[in-house]
């Protein structure tokens, strides 16, 4: 199956190990994503922003994998130009795995000067994200960069072909040529209905992911007050104190395998974002049998009528009411819930979406060291 093919993980601009486990996802990434790519490459390195992280993971049953991080510290658009240059484990990887637009630039350098070829993702509309924030100065940067990265990678990786149409990803001929689609995955193992409830947040509503404006959080926060409902987030973000005075429980981030609990203890998991990619966090409470309540974007984006209750995020009673329909849990939330799990585990098993992905990448890198 090897036959010294490897492959260079690109990950967030300013990424770090440390980082993967404040936010709760160094064993998902290291268990899933890492192990599956060790699975089909001689060689899986990751690359990352903070200094001294350079290490393997033999301990941990993965001997191929390594972190390939600078020995000193660096601004992190300073470390990409760096490491594109100067490590060895991305000038001789028969490929790179790019995981977010932001991460790209290492990519973009190697290909330009070694021709190195890559394999981009775009996760989520970066456009709408920087107009929810409001920081409308980086629109035409990340526009360019979008256009650039994309059009240089050998594929490319999105939710759905819908939402790269409507993110205006599709628009170019020769960009539409790369995409596949590739939507997030949950381990339908782990992530089940009878999963012991974690006791904080038992008869809660439950958001989990990044406290952001882009999530919409503070209307989420004043629709649980209406109806005298404890909303309990896990996660951090700029949003934390503005949603610790709105009376939310904040709990910051939760270890992915410690997740399960969270989901089945809540009377509900709401998501009411301004704008989504493909969301992992409703992905894991559908197949842990939470009830959610969420955009109805998203609604139409990953779901069918009759596995989510839609709201519309700009009006407050809209989510109000939307929460309060499942709380009381009516004899139709019962199928929903039957019809969520039943949905992830047929398009969002996350094994066989690694499987998938890794053969994808390794075809492109196969395709280079021939």
């Amino acid at each position: 199956m090897r036959d010294g093919v490897s492959v260079a993980i690109l990950p967030q601009l300013g990424a770090s190990l440390a980082g993967l486990r404040q936010a709760g996802q160094f064993r998902r990434t290291l268990d899933y994503d890492l192990a599956a790519y060790q699975g089909r490459f001689d060689q899986v390195t990751w690359l990352s922003y903070a200094a001294g992280e350079s290490r393997t993971f033999a301990e941990y049953a993965y001997p191929r994998v390594a972190v390939a991080a600078p020995r000193h510290p660096y601004p992190p658009l300073l470390w990409a130009l760096a490491a594109s240059a100067r490590r060895a484990a991305i000038l001789e990887a028969s490929v790179l795995r790019v995981w977010n637009l932001s991460g790209v630039l290492p990519a973009l350098v190697a290909r330009a000067y070694w021709g190195r070829p890559y394999v981009l993702q775009l996760g989520y509309d970066h456009l709408a994200v920087a107009r929810a924030l409001g920081k409308w100065w980086k629109i035409p940067l990340i526009r360019a960069l979008r256009r650039i990265a994309a059009r240089r990678a050998d594929l490319i990786f999105v939710p759905s072909l819908a939402l790269a149409e409507r993110w205006g990803v599709a628009a170019d001929p020769a960009i539409r040529s790369k995409l596949m689609e590739m939507p997030n995955g949950v381990d339908t193992e782990r992530f089940q209905p009878d999963a012991d409830p974690e006791p904080r947040a038992k008869g809660a509503v439950l958001y989990v992911g990044r406290l952001s404006p882009e999530k919409n959080l503070l209307r989420l926060a004043e629709a649980c007050r209406l109806i005298e409902a404890r909303l309990v987030c896990v996660g951090q973000g700029p949003l934390a104190t503005a949603l610790a005075a709105a009376g939310s429980e904040l709990h910051g981030p939760v270890p992915n395998e410690e997740l399960p609990g969270w989901y089945t203890a809540a009377a509900c998991f709401a998501l009411p974002s301004l704008t989504e990619g493909s969301p992992k966090a409703l992905l894991e409470a559908m197949a842990a049998g939470c009830p959610c309540v969420v955009s109805a974007q998203i609604a139409l984006d990953f779901a069918v009528p009759g596995m989510v209750v839609p709201v519309n995020p700009a009006l407050v009673i809209d989510i109000e009411a939307g929460i309060h329909a499942v709380r009381v849990r009516p004899p139709w939330v019962a199928e929903h819930i039957r019809s969520a799990r039943a949905h992830v585990e047929g398009h969002h098993d996350l094994r066989a979406l690694l499987r998938r992905e890794v053969s994808l990448v390794w075809e492109v890198a196969h395709g280079h060291h021939r």
